[in-house]
């Protein structure tokens, strides 16, 4: 096993994150094959384990949804998606209806703020937003009168509190990132606008921009990622930016190769583990409120899952995130007390999620590793 030496630049202002919030707790009723389930008291990583089919990728796509209304609106998601309302209600709903609700939690008051809304469709009108409230740190609850009721009023509303403002902020800088996706691969990670750098897109096409940024101005964040991908990629040595006006040109020396590379040249699971490098390597500032990370382990070697969980326990330390997986190289590096297994119960036809009781396997532990007792299947989230 490789030992990684993670550390952060605490010393400048500038790199320190502005937002205080985290995600503490999460129910959803009546969501694709969730009629209903709720987590509570979250902390910094939450990762979730279970079969393919069973709702790992749906448990994702929910906060990837109210993502998405805070930035082009509810509607662009289900297009975006290729879905309509109706793919995204549990079918024994005979309401129509999709409720969710948010708890929040500010460590820097200690305190804590809930925001809730529920999505209704009609076959006529199509859907519609409705009961939309928003809790304070005092316990006062505030009724939103939605207007266009297509569009939440905690986006639209420019007279909120300082609270509604944080929330606000949060569910703004939400950001998700699956690695099945042909387009990590097009020419749109070469070339790109260099002042593209608030964060990492959901498709990664600003990595270029972003590695020059830290290259320039974050140059502990930027070894720290050549030296990781070093660990994994062998030959390569560094990158290499060619300026053109306005952007930047990415590509990659190599050992033994006179001229950079493109990075068409580089494999596809090489350009999967740089972009999770710079992702889980980012410095503080320019970090989302809460990144979702969809089996992130996919087309990786063993090795570098190893080193990949590490990145994430390392991130976890001071950003949330939330990871599906059924890695259990993953699962080696992470704390039991953060992971939780997602069941599908055939009477009920729904996925249930249950948190893995430490005492249960407190014995165990002594003798396998948690990869391996999930592969022995001693705490659910086996093939269905």
């Amino acid at each position: 096993m490789f030992e990684l030496n993670f550390y952060y630049i605490i010393n400048n202002k500038k790199n320190i994150v502005d937002n205080v919030l985290i995600l503490e707790s999460f129910k959803v009723v009546n969501f694709k094959n969730f009629k209903e389930f709720n987590l509570e008291h979250l902390n910094n990583l939450t990762v979730l384990i279970g079969s393919n089919g069973v709702g790992k990728s749906n448990f994702l796509s929910i906060i990837d949804l109210i993502s998405s209304a805070f930035h082009d609106g509810i509607d662009a998601y289900f297009h975006s998606k290729g879905i309509s309302f109706q793919d995204c209600i549990h079918q024994w709903n005979l309401e129509n209806k999709i409720s969710l609700y948010l708890k929040f939690k500010d460590t820097a008051k200690d305190s804590y703020y809930s925001y809730e809304f529920t999505l209704e469709y009609n076959n006529s009108k199509g859907f519609k937003i409705i009961d939309e409230k928003f809790t304070g740190g005092d316990g006062s609850l505030k009724n939103y009168n939605n207007q266009d009721f297509t569009i939440l009023n905690l986006k639209g509303n420019f007279s909120l509190s300082q609270e509604e403002q944080l929330v606000k902020s949060f569910l703004s800088n939400v950001a998700g990132y699956s690695f099945y996706s042909t387009n990590l691969f097009s020419n749109s990670l070469q070339v790109v606008d260099k002042n593209n750098t608030k964060t990492l897109a959901s498709d990664a096409s600003n990595m270029a921009s972003l590695l020059y940024l830290l290259k320039s101005q974050y140059l502990v964040s930027y070894k720290r990622i050549v030296d990781t991908l070093k660990l994994v990629v062998k030959t390569f040595e560094d990158f290499y930016f060619v300026e053109e006006g306005h952007n930047t040109l990415l590509k990659f020396k190599m050992q033994n190769i006179k001229y950079p590379v493109s990075i068409k040249n580089l494999s596809d699971g090489t350009i999967r583990f740089l972009i999770l490098s710079l992702l889980l390597n980012l410095p503080l500032n320019l970090r989302s409120s809460l990144v979702l990370l969809e089996e992130p382990e996919v087309s990786l070697h063993p090795l570098a899952i190893d080193i990949l969980g590490d990145l994430i326990e390392a991130y976890s330390q001071d950003s949330q995130v939330m990871v599906a997986t059924q890695s259990p190289y993953i699962l080696n590096k992470l704390s039991i007390n953060s992971i939780y297994v997602l069941n599908f119960n055939v009477d009920s036809n729904e996925t249930e999620i249950k948190h893995i009781e430490n005492g249960k396997l407190k014995e165990w532990l002594k003798n396998y590793s948690l990869g391996e007792l999930w592969l022995m299947n001693l705490f659910g989230g086996g093939p269905l």
